[in-house]
């Protein structure tokens, strides 16, 4: 999903991938820098990103680690102010870049949108990516860990400027992200969403729920694969120019494996 976007998604799920990498190796001012950059490159690529700045400087702040948190932020500013930068000199607006007056309409009903972003037939999280389904159980397996556990606090912490990123698009009057498949608007916060489906795994030890466990994995990726050898941009989202329907009628899923397996498609 990630390549739909490669000006933007791609490098941004790169950054946020290795800063989250970089963040949970041992500890110390060298890896604790460079996350700090990485992550303010990602906003360089994708602005909505910066939650996770947030949530990192918050983590180390909560556990007072005031230096590391100090140089996190600073590195962090460099490409973040080099944006701002950009934008006003080009677009005259610092935080609105290139949109315009669209940059002000956040008008979608929240709770819709945040709905819809999660479990819409044709854009939500986890009909694309049913490993998620596995979250909880790996939020109690972080959970269990010692108080004090960097990765705890970290994983956490990370989860909500997950969810803060979701309340974010479910205002955006385009939530369902124009032309794509599946949920774009939500791929940066999929490195951390899968860590935690990833610690459920490891906690799948039966043989019953490992085989369930694998083949919720196993559908993500049939999925996504149907989105790159099945999607066809001419036809499903020309059939839904102003958003996918919340019906199980024509979904994106399904026309993506119609349009697959030659099968004409739904609408026509």
């Amino acid at each position: 999903m990630a390549s739909q976007g490669l000006w933007s998604h791609g490098p941004a799920t790169f950054w946020v991938t290795l800063a989250l990498y970089l963040l949970l190796r041992p500890a110390s001012a060298r890896s604790i820098g460079l996350a700090g950059l990485t992550l303010g490159l990602a906003v360089a690529a994708r602005p909505t990103t910066f939650v996770f700045i947030v949530a990192t400087v918050g983590c180390l702040a909560w556990r007072r680690r005031w230096n590391w948190g100090s140089l996190c932020a600073l590195a962090a500013a460099v490409p973040v102010l080099a944006l701002i930068g950009y934008n006003s000199w080009y677009f005259g607006a610092p935080l609105g870049g290139g949109y315009g007056a669209e940059a002000a309409r956040w008008t979608h009903p929240f709770w819709q949108g945040f709905g819809s972003l999660l479990l819409n037939p044709s854009r939500g999280l986890f009909v694309y990516t049913p490993a998620l389904l596995l979250l909880p159980v790996g939020l109690r397996a972080v959970s269990l860990r010692g108080r004090d556990d960097w990765h705890r606090a970290l994983a956490f912490a990370w989860f909500g400027a997950a969810l803060v990123t979701i309340g974010i698009y479910a205002r955006w009057h385009v939530w369902w992200g124009g032309w794509s498949y599946g949920p774009r608007f939500l791929i940066e916060t999929l490195p951390i969403l899968c860590l935690l489906s990833a610690y459920a795994f490891e906690k799948c030890t039966s043989r019953l729920n490992r085989t369930a466990a694998g083949v919720l994995v196993g559908a993500s990726i049939g999925i996504s694969a149907l989105g790159v050898f099945g999607e066809d941009d001419s036809g499903w989202n020309l059939r839904h120019p102003d958003g996918p329907e919340t019906t199980l009628h024509d979904t994106q899923i399904g026309a993506a494996a119609r349009h697959l397996l030659g099968l004409g498609e739904e609408g026509k």
